[in-house]
């Protein structure tokens, strides 16, 4: 149509233009004469609204409000937040499970008495007394808490209250049918429970009451060898012991190792008083078995004193050193003769009479093997040496041999070290 126009006006620009604008306002002018359908005005709809008045300058504190994050350390993302909370509930969960199993526990006895007992294996007397404690409050006659529980007082020193859980659980076993003491192993419960209540009397130093208990259960037990040993220990507490006995229960400790009991039964006859020939003989033996309880506890210098003081005793009927007796032995042994002739009078005499020669013998062995420990390679040399000789004038030539081996092996060690 430009082109029509453009051909009609000869290029003439001012027509093209005229005729635009008159097409133009043509447009318009019918455009205006036809409303717009469904046209509603804003105005009628919506009321205008005043707008609020500006903020006083006399409030110049503004508060800004956030949303409370789970996290205040991490971004806000709303999968975090999501994901933190179901976090919680899952542990709000697993809290009331865990709470509502502690809960069961805390209401059956069986529970807690196998709590205490694991308090009780790893030596926390305290915890377990207070879980047995809690449930003998369920169960009062949970005779196994009572036994238990009395084990418990027993290692903290609390003996009076281990005698009164020994006594109650005792009354409930005698109360039970034999069937229900079969199943709680009524026996042997009732021995440890005696056994028990007579080492908390002991301590407490109630020797008549804890006799009667041990008896009671020796008879129970008459093949338990520490029951019966115990016993007669008690025995010699309620009827104390003379010299000679006290020397006899340091010789059976000494026999079951337990060294240091022995080390107290010696102890106790040494200190008693007197000088007769009976209570020196007493004491010349608790000397000897006391430096081999010292020897067995490797105190060799404790051992080595012993010795000493035993040899002492052995040989002051005689009025001569261990040298001159050794020296005595050696003549013997060469049928030569020692000495005046009192002095060989009296040494052959003490030596021909019973087992001095043979207890001179232990007694210079058991001074030369502390002696060797202490490396005093000479000394304990010449103590075996006496001592071999003594065994081999005895005719115990095994004995001599061993005793010269071990010299042999002193010397040895005594080069190889210089001494």
């Amino acid at each position: 149509q430009i082109d029509k126009m453009w051909d009609m006006y000869d290029k003439d620009w001012d027509a093209i233009e005229a005729e635009l604008d008159r097409r133009d306002a043509e447009r318009a002018a019918s455009t205006a004469k036809k409303p717009a359908p469904n046209m509603v005005n804003v105005k009628d709809v919506i009321p205008e609204r005043a707008m609020p008045p500006p903020r006083s300058l006399d409030n110049k504190n503004v508060s800004v409000g956030f949303t409370k994050l789970q996290t205040d350390h991490l971004p806000a993302r709303e999968n975090r937040e999501k994901e933190i909370e179901m976090h919680k509930k899952k542990q709000e969960l697993e809290l009331e499970a865990a709470k509502e199993a502690a809960d069961v526990a805390e209401r059956e006895p069986i529970f807690l008495k196998d709590k205490g007992d694991g308090f009780h294996n790893v030596g926390d007397m305290v915890a377990a007394i207070n879980a047995y404690s809690r449930a003998l409050e369920l169960q009062p006659d949970f005779i196994r808490c009572l036994s238990n529980r009395s084990a418990c007082y027993f290692r903290l020193g609390d003996y009076e209250l281990c005698i009164a859980d020994c006594t109650k659980a005792q009354e409930l076993f005698i109360k039970q049918t034999e069937d229900q003491a079969a199943r709680e192993g009524g026996r042997v419960k009732r021995v440890k429970l005696l056994t028990r209540r007579g080492q908390a009397y002991a301590k407490l130093g109630k020797m008549t009451e804890a006799l009667e208990d041990l008896t009671l259960a020796q008879k129970m037990e008459p093949d338990n060898v520490q029951l019966q040993r115990d016993m007669d220990e008690l025995a010699a507490c309620v009827q104390p012991l003379d010299i000679a006995g006290l020397r006899k229960r340091g010789d059976a400790r000494f026999k079951e190792k337990d060294h240091k009991g022995a080390l107290d039964a010696y102890n106790l006859v040494i200190q008693m008083p007197g000088d007769s020939p009976q209570v020196a003989q007493e004491k010349l033996a608790a000397y000897s078995n006391r430096g081999a309880c010292h020897l067995c506890m490797s105190d060799f210098g404790k051992a080595v004193d012993d010795c000493d003081k035993a040899l002492g005793l052995h040989l002051l009927p005689t009025g001569h050193s261990v040298h001159q007796v050794g020296q005595f032995v050696t003549q013997l042994l060469e049928g030569g003769e020692f000495m005046k002739s009192s002095d060989a009078e009296v040494l052959k005499k003490w030596s021909v009479e019973g087992s001095g020669r043979q207890s001179l013998a232990r007694l210079l062995a058991r001074r030369a093997a502390c002696l060797g420990h202490l490396k005093k390679y000479s000394e304990a040399s010449e103590d075996y040496a006496l001592a071999a000789g003594i065994q081999q004038e005895l005719g115990n030539t095994a004995v001599a041999d061993q005793l010269a081996a071990d010299m042999k092996t002193i010397v040895a060690m005594q080069k190889a070290e210089g001494k």
